[in-house]
């Protein structure tokens, strides 16, 4: 429970393909740009976010999965290229899809860069939670998987959670609450267990 409160007070895709996607993708060209694109983007992308994770987690998915779907999308736009200029008479129709291409990797690259800072700030923020909930005398109930002890023994059940705050029942006690105040996903404050 601990861990979860981390992760929602911290935090406020996934993609297949198969068989439909390569039909879809042989019938219309638009299809094929759109993957040629979410591979080259999302492959770039995915190559700054390791951080935060086991060695293997970054090795199996962050290298080998972007290099896998960069590799795809590279190949498809090669063969965008082929069949852009298949008579051989459009040179600067070539040029134009290695541009996009190079776009396609400016722009992965640049979301990339953005998204490990937010994950780096998200990482540092679970981990000042943690310090705070253990500071706090929270911490995981040995009863109950959807409650949280504090260090009076009370039993406390997440009701309500906002931007803001983090609002507990009492487990057995009608009548009193705990709340979390956060700032920005931190938290901040713990009132205790209070009569409402």
């Amino acid at each position: 429970m601990i861990d979860d409160l981390i992760r929602s007070a911290t935090y406020g895709f996934g993609g297949s393909f198969g068989r439909d996607a390569y039909q879809a993708a042989k019938k219309n060209p638009l299809v094929l740009i759109l993957v040629v694109i979410f591979c080259i983007v999302y492959g770039f992308r995915n190559l700054y976010l390791g951080i935060g994770r086991s060695s293997a987690y970054f090795f199996f998915v962050n290298v080998i999965g972007s290099l896998v779907l960069i590799s795809v999308g590279l190949f498809g736009l090669a063969f965008a290229a082929f069949i852009a200029d298949s008579d051989g008479q459009n040179p600067l129709l070539v040029a134009a899809v290695i541009g996009f291409g190079f776009i396609c990797v400016l722009i992965g690259n640049v979301w990339g860069i953005q998204s490990r800072s937010h994950r780096k700030a998200a990482i540092e923020i679970a981990a000042e939670n943690a310090r705070f909930l253990a500071d706090a005398g929270l911490h995981d109930s040995d009863f109950e998987t959807d409650f949280i002890a504090d260090r009076d023994g009370n039993l406390l059940k997440l009701k309500e959670q906002t931007a803001d705050r983090m609002v507990f029942t009492v487990a057995g006690k009608r009548g009193l609450r705990a709340a979390i105040r956060l700032v920005d996903g931190r938290m901040v404050e713990y009132t205790g267990v209070k009569r409402i």
